[in-house]
């Protein structure tokens, strides 16, 4: 039997040696001056060996104690050396199957479908919230229980809830992935209450709303894209997400009829949408390419102008104006514009529908042209322009705005 001692001063020789222990355990001495642990077995009648590692690093007791662990298999008929080649390839199977792996797997898999905003807030939720819990878990290992912590913790961070219910819904699509790759058998329950703040939907501000905000805006100290930003909402009541990743490539405002040619990547319903472009909106393009012109995006973002402005921006800008919370939102200048043009000035609901990109609701209208009703949403745009630069002005001389325009 050997002892520490014994192994410390084993010196080499010309030739390879062995120092026997106990149970066919051995230590190898290189002429080099490297000592092997080697476990000597018998399997149906053959001998075979089993490295278990370099002295110093593994001692004398730690190699008595993989002897120990492998000599039971051994008695069962099985090979230590395929059942080790095993586990290694469970281990990096493992690895390549964590939940972190299968997720990148599936974003690859499906961002084609999918704008580059809604790729990147995937990507961004789930390296932020979810990879430092539960991605380097294999993906078979993952619970109900892991995804509710994952969950619990957004809600504490976004307590409004939308951010905590889209990242269980990626989650469970991640898993599902790996149903579908065979990876697991199948998806843990996750119905998993969240506690969402009440919606707020859309205000219709009246006329007199408008009037101050636009007196507000004008007296607006902040950047001057941002400014811009909330008059071109104003004008075109166009989604906020629309302004904010606007690029100057979608615009001619040039030509005799200028328009912004929305890509459908871009859509919330996927599809082109054309926006004529009224005379306050061109001069506002204008001056605004003067700052940010060279710029792949209208409004950059301040801080990484390779990207788009934030989506706080807006709101920021809205409470500097000295709006509450709820009091004024950017999606109120669409709920605004579909009440007033319908109802004050009088325009087809038709062409409302289709300037503010909403769904079909018929089968007829399920074959959306962006070009459909141009020159009448034109007209529109311009007299709604004309009608908000003066604020002062009542609701009787829309006529003489809409014949001014034609």
């Amino acid at each position: 039997m050997l002892t520490d001692t014994a192994v410390r001063n084993a010196r080499p020789k010309d030739k390879p040696y062995k120092l026997a222990d106990t149970g066919g355990l051995y230590l190898q001495v290189n002429p080099n001056g490297t000592k092997y642990w080697r476990l000597k077995f018998r399997l149906a009648g053959k001998e075979k060996k089993l490295a278990l590692g370099v002295y110093p690093t593994v001692k004398l007791a730690e190699a008595r104690a993989e002897r120990d662990k492998w000599k039971p298999m051994v008695k069962a008929g099985l090979d230590p050396v395929i059942e080790r080649q095993l586990a290694k390839v469970k281990t990096q199977q493992a690895a390549a199957n964590t939940f972190q792996a299968i997720a990148e797997r599936w974003i690859v898999e499906h961002r084609k479908g999918w704008s580059a905003y809604y790729c990147k807030q995937v990507e961004r939720y789930l390296e932020k919230d979810v990879y430092p819990h539960i991605g380097r878990l294999p993906v078979h290992s993952i619970t109900r229980e892991h995804v509710k912590d994952v969950v619990q913790r957004i809600e504490k961070r976004v307590p409004k809830g939308a951010a905590a219910v889209n990242v269980r819904q990626w989650v469970q699509a991640v898993l599902l992935f790996a149903v579908d790759e065979g990876l697991i058998a199948d998806v843990p329950n996750l119905r998993i209450k969240i506690k969402r703040k009440p919606v707020e939907h859309a205000k219709n501000h009246d006329r007199q709303a408008l009037a101050d905000f636009v007196k507000r805006l004008e007296g607006f100290g902040g950047n001057r894209t941002t400014a811009i930003a909330l008059d071109l909402m104003l004008l075109l009541f166009v989604r906020t997400v629309e302004v904010r990743r606007a690029e100057w490539a979608e615009f001619d405002i040039d030509g005799p009829e200028p328009m912004w040619r929305i890509p459908a990547d871009k859509m919330k319903r996927r599809r082109e949408h054309w926006v004529p472009l009224p005379t306050q909106a061109v001069a506002l393009l204008q001056e605004l390419r003067k700052i940010t012109g060279a710029a792949r995006y209208l409004f950059p973002n301040m801080r990484r102008p390779s990207e788009p402005m934030s989506p706080t921006t807006i709101n920021r800008a809205l409470e500097y104006l000295g709006y509450g919370s709820g009091e004024f939102s950017g999606h109120d200048f669409r709920a605004t514009a579909s009440t007033l043009l319908r109802e004050v000035l009088g325009f087809p609901g038709e062409w409302v529908e289709v300037q503010l990109a909403h769904g079909p609701r018929s089968a007829v209208e399920a074959a959306y042209n962006h070009s459909r009703y141009i020159e009448g949403r034109r007209r529109m745009l311009q007299v709604w322009a004309g009608w908000l630069a003066d604020p002062g002005a009542s609701t009787t001389n829309v006529v003489d705005l809409q014949k001014a325009v034609a």
